[in-house]
């Protein structure tokens, strides 16, 4: 508990600097799930909905202007992150991650194309698309992960982590650079821990090195109330992203949102908006709950001040575009209408450089309608949100 305590007022004194969420020149960033056997294939149609989005009217414009490529586990289920009673992932497990992101006509080939295809209907995007790819962490004590040349590598020592890291970051930047993408950038790199409880600041701070030394930028998206998450700064990261798990989580109310708002504009951070297949599988009670966060993120000027990336379970706004998934059968598209043209209007707007818009419909909130109002009813006890309550952790 006392860790935790220091964790929130490490998070205070940093509030009491900054008051202002992160900013980022790649304002909205969807996370890819890609690599696991149990993830989708990402191939250049499965993309399309990140890449671009459909309206209710037909109308089709830009999204998302980011991707994280990320993953936790290998075929094996070998984890690449301190997962406890898991098998630690050596380097055959690494490598083999590493194929995945650069197998043909899937991930990063199957991105760079399928950007390629939209600009026969779209034209040019007003932006160059940017890429983000997850780096594993090595396993504190962990002996038998292998060699890096001759070097057989031992974690018990910080400089052994250290060169893992780097020869992994060094393959992937060896390797964008031979893929001849026409379309994509690699921009940074992602650190896959959600907190600092195992990997601590100090070997953070040595990979941010490596990765400033590499010309990129390094990102990371604590869960909401993570050890270390006020640290974010100091421990070299570029860019720190707060999940606040609204919507996915039906036992956080609106005032959980709202407080995770305030709390991420304190600590000087930037925010994850999030949603997931719940979507599918019950949507009258989690469509709501999406709008509801919209409205939330209006009211505290997310939209207008804050870098966002977006979580939606490793793929709901594909199975919406298809109107189809896997475990929930078939999907009524235009249930999903209002919310999403609604959140892909905001993403739009925030573009940097908005180029033409003449695919896209006009902006919605000029008209008393989509006015948000989520004021709560003056009778209505404010609940409020405590650290030390193992209820509100996100793990």
């Amino acid at each position: 508990m006392a860790l935790l305590g220091i964790a929130t007022l490490s998070m205070v004194g940093h509030a009491q600097e900054a008051k202002q969420f992160t900013r980022n020149p790649i304002s909205d960033i969807a996370l890819i799930y890609q690599g696991n056997l149990s993830r989708p294939d990402w191939t250049v149609d499965q993309f399309i909905p990140y890449v671009t989005h459909t309206y209710a009217d037909g109308s089709r414009s830009w999204l998302f202007q980011g991707f994280i490529f990320i993953e936790f586990a290998t075929k094996e289920v070998a984890y690449i992150n301190s997962l406890k009673n898991k098998r630690n992932a050596v380097k055959s497990d690494w490598e083999w991650l590493m194929g995945r992101v650069f197998e043909k006509n899937k991930a990063l080939d199957a991105l760079d194309k399928c950007i390629e295809r939209q600009k026969a209907t779209l034209g040019a995007p007003p932006f160059r698309h940017k890429v983000i790819l997850c780096l594993p962490v090595p396993i504190k004590d962990q002996t038998n992960w292998g060699k890096v040349g001759s070097s057989r590598l031992n974690f018990t020592k910080e400089s052994d982590q250290l060169k893992a890291v780097e020869w992994y970051m060094n393959e992937l930047i060896s390797r964008f650079k031979k893929g001849g993408y026409k379309n994509i950038d690699l921009e940074g790199f992602y650190w896959v821990e959600e907190d600092m409880m195992v990997v601590k600041e100090a070997l953070l701070k040595q990979v941010s090195a490596l990765v400033h030394k590499a010309g990129k930028h390094f990102y990371w998206s604590p869960y909401n109330f993570a050890r270390g998450c006020g640290k974010w700064e100091s421990a070299g990261f570029d860019f720190a992203y707060m999940q606040p798990n609204y919507v996915i989580k039906e036992k956080h109310d609106e005032n959980y949102l709202s407080e995770a708002i305030v709390k991420a504009k304190n600590a000087g951070m930037a925010l994850e908006f999030d949603f997931d297949q719940k979507l599918l599988l019950k949507p009258d009670q989690y469509i709501p709950r999406l709008s509801k966060a919209i409205d939330l993120y209006e009211q505290g000027r997310v939209f207008d001040d804050c870098a966002l990336i977006y979580y939606d379970g490793g793929g709901t706004l594909m199975s919406i575009y298809e109107g189809v998934d896997p475990h929930y059968g078939k999907v009524d598209k235009k249930r999903y209408s209002a919310a999403l043209d609604r959140l892909a209007r905001h993403i739009v707007t925030r573009w940097s450089g908005r180029g033409s818009t003449q695919y896209a419909p006009c902006n919605p909130y000029d008209n008393q309608s989509n006015t948000p109002s989520v004021q709560p009813a003056p009778d209505k006890p404010k609940k409020t949100y405590d650290w030390r309550d193992p209820e509100y952790w996100h793990f």
